[in-house]
């Protein structure tokens, strides 16, 4: 599949055209940004998102914010399992996600994000 390639919370242009990402470029885009997005504030679905709760409580519990990261990535049907999580708690309640997760067809997609709580 192909769709608009974001750079951060913009769409990405090159050369006066909207730039295209697909395939496992496109499903790490769409992992980032279901990550950037707080559960419940999608208007069209309410179950998309990540739980923020936990990155907000005292003391952090990162078992359960990684419960949260791998609930969220495992919204798309196209991850099969999560490898890897690795969350870093900036002083300013911000966190550094990386993640790496294995697709149906076997494919390994990593990526970044940093999630505001």
């Amino acid at each position: 599949m192909k769709t608009l390639k974001m750079n951060g919370s913009d769409l990405d242009i090159q050369n006066n055209e909207f730039a295209l990402v697909s395939e496992v470029e496109e499903v790490a885009q769409t992992l980032q940004n279901l990550l950037s997005i707080r559960l419940g504030e999608f208007g069209l679905d309410e179950l998309v998102g990540l739980d923020r709760t936990n990155l907000l409580g005292k003391p952090i519990n990162y078992d359960e914010i990684r419960d949260d990261v791998i609930s969220c990535l495992s919204i798309d049907d196209r991850v099969e399992i999560v490898n890897d999580i690795d969350i870093k708690i900036g002083n300013d309640r911000s966190a550094a996600v990386r993640f790496s997760v294995k697709l149906i067809g076997g494919q390994d997609v990593e990526g970044e994000v940093i999630v505001d709580a």
